[in-house]
């Protein structure tokens, strides 16, 4: 039997704007696979997010500042005093554009280079990254005439309406990269399926034959040494006939500390947690509901899985 154990080690984002919060910008599924310069790309990003937070930070001090001439009927005072929070509104939205292209990139490729079980997946999966890809174009557009950001343009123009704008064009990049977040989902769901079709199943027979003496005399040592006596409860969150990648498999448990797979019966069974008692692992599958809908609980004894029993889900301790 063959045991791999993957980190999960995704990069975590705090940072909330007004606009948005940046965190939902980044997939956790893909994020643990990064190579070192893809790495790099995103904590650039981070950077230009926390710049563009900060634009806004001081914006709104400005506004602050000010704000007796808001609510003036004439708004003359009120534009020309707070030219630079508008200033500062647009360079944050030129941080957010260079932040989210960076983004963007990254999925982009992604997407275009990956392996999809089906045609259908792909076509789907790249018609939502040209969506965005659109989007962006858009946006781009948008934001280009920003560029001439001088005090005498800003001080008459009407703070209102630029936000307004502003707050369009984020949201076109937004949208855009949620675009790619869905298509990413297509991405790592199609590479859990099994494509069963005569060649495929050439190249696993031939695969299995050459590793099926050393994994299955292999099996029932390399599950006792994992394993402790008596009754052990795991959740299981996938299986498969064919080596999952690294990407799939983390996203289906994106905060597990590790993710075990087992082979067992011809299937590469993945599965997360040690639980002493059904209920301790019952609540833990259901923490993975939105990533792993149809993980359900195994549980082995003395290293063997066995049948999961009505007595074990109503008694409270297993061991």
């Amino acid at each position: 039997m063959r045991k791999a154990t993957f980190i999960s080690s995704f990069l975590l984002v705090v940072l909330i704007t007004s606009n948005v919060n940046s965190q939902d910008l980044f997939y956790p599924g893909i994020m643990h696979a990064l190579n070192s310069e893809q790495d790099a790309q995103l904590d650039d990003a981070v950077k230009l997010l926390k710049k563009a937070s900060g634009n806004e930070n001081n914006a709104n001090a400005i506004d602050r500042k000010y704000a007796r001439f808001e609510k003036k009927s004439n708004k003359k005072d009120w534009n020309k005093k707070t030219w630079e929070a508008k200033q500062q509104r647009i360079l944050a939205e030129m941080n957010y554009q260079k932040a989210y292209r960076m983004i963007f990139d990254l999925y982009s490729e992604i997407l275009t280079n990956g392996t999809y079980a089906t045609t259908y997946d792909k076509t789907e999966a790249i018609s939502l990254n040209d969506d965005a890809s659109k989007k962006f174009e858009e946006a781009d557009t948008y934001l280009a005439p920003f560029v001439d950001n001088s005090k005498e343009q800003l001080e008459v123009a009407d703070y209102e309406g630029i936000k307004n704008n502003l707050n369009e064009i984020h949201s076109l990049h937004v949208n855009g990269i949620n675009n790619q977040i869905s298509a990413l989902k297509i991405y790592i769901d199609s590479s859990v399926k099994t494509v069963k079709n005569e060649e495929d199943d050439i190249v696993l027979e031939d695969a299995q034959n050459e590793e099926s003496y050393t994994r299955t005399n292999s099996r029932n040592v390399d599950v006792r040494e994992n394993i402790n006596q008596g009754l052990v409860f795991k959740v299981q969150i996938a299986a498969s006939k064919v080596d999952l990648s690294e990407w799939v498999i983390s996203a289906k448990a994106p905060n597990a500390e590790e993710i075990e797979t087992l082979y067992i019966d011809n299937w590469n069974k993945y599965m997360v947690g040690e639980f002493n008692s059904y209920q301790e692992a019952a609540r833990y599958r259901d923490l993975l509901r939105s990533t792993s809908p149809d993980a359900f609980i195994v549980v082995f004894k003395s290293g063997n899985q066995i049948q999961v029993t009505n007595a074990m889900k109503n008694s409270s301790e297993n061991l």
